[in-house]
């Protein structure tokens, strides 16, 4: 039944998308049906697979450079405090921190700053000679 259910579910949807095509009668490039769907995949899966590949590689891009930017950025902020009501209230930041407050990597610096800032006391002491922790 594991197997089963997705797979009528999934043969469902595909027969719910042709009969919306055939009663909307939309054009095929407005909604194209589930057959030109499968026909174009088929016949340019060359050019798909590139274009998937560049798409891919431009997320995986993104997600590395925004953590990496959000890191830098909360470390910078756990050293200098430039704006801790912004961080530790939430969004009450001065009208020149307003660009940071829009910022794409809000919730990355946040968050970082926040586990920085609530570790233990004793992590300072992990990698000292001094094992007086354990």
């Amino acid at each position: 039944m594991k197997v089963l259910r997705p797979f009528i579910i999934f043969v469902a949807l595909i027969a719910l998308w042709q009969a919306i095509v055939g009663v909307t009668g939309a054009p095929h490039y407005i909604l194209p049906s589930p057959g030109l769907v499968l026909k174009a995949l088929t016949e340019r899966s060359e050019i798909l697979l590139g274009h998937g590949w560049v798409t891919l590689s431009e997320i995986i891009l993104g997600l590395i450079l925004g953590t990496l930017l959000g890191s830098i950025s909360a470390l910078t902020m756990g050293f200098f405090s430039p704006c801790p009501a912004l961080v530790d209230a939430g969004y009450g930041c001065q009208p020149s921190d307003t660009g940071f407050c829009l910022g794409a990597n809000f919730g990355i610096v946040a968050r970082l700053r926040h586990g920085l800032k609530s570790r233990d006391g004793n992590a300072d002491n992990l990698f000292s000679g001094d094992r007086s922790f354990f």
